[in-house]
């Protein structure tokens, strides 16, 4: 009896735990970052309401401090702009530690930059290019009214 109820339990904690754990290993090993480009791309793109893209390589290694690697990003200008690129970096280097997530705070402790061009403006009503979204709509409620952490 005490054998059945043992087996039961190393069956269920290898469906929910191991598992998991296989498959999120296998995706660190085995996942290739630039298959996530086009999902990045959309969904920065919608957040700023301009065009985003990562048109170089992307790679991310995942531990307590991840590094993540992206080269060759641009962000569109304004419609009113002078030229069609706002910005654009040739490499850009983060690092990320993650502990410091799990309690609201991000630390990064590396941030390398090369080949950088930002072109910044204002119109003639003063409104700067770097205003992302629709600079007349009412601002969301802030992130810090609460006291749960920011992730």
């Amino acid at each position: 009896m005490l054998r059945r109820v043992a087996i039961t339990f190393a069956t269920i904690f290898g469906l929910l735990i191991g598992l998991p754990a296989l498959a999120i290993l296998f995706l660190a090993l085995f996942y290739t970052w630039n298959d996530a480009k086009p999902l990045i791309n959309k969904f920065v793109s919608g957040v700023l309401g301009r065009e985003f893209r990562i048109d170089g390589n992307l790679a991310v290694d995942i531990g307590w401090i991840t590094r993540v690697r992206l080269e060759n990003l641009w962000i569109a200008n304004a419609a009113w702009g002078a030229t069609d690129k706002m910005l654009h970096v040739g490499a850009l280097d983060l690092s990320l530690a993650i502990k410091p997530l799990f309690s609201g705070d991000i630390f990064i402790p590396q941030l390398g930059v090369r080949d950088l061009n930002a072109m910044l403006e204002t119109n003639p009503k003063g409104v700067g290019n770097w205003v992302f979204g629709d600079p007349n709509a009412k601002p969301a409620p802030s992130r810090h009214d609460t006291n749960l952490p920011l992730f």
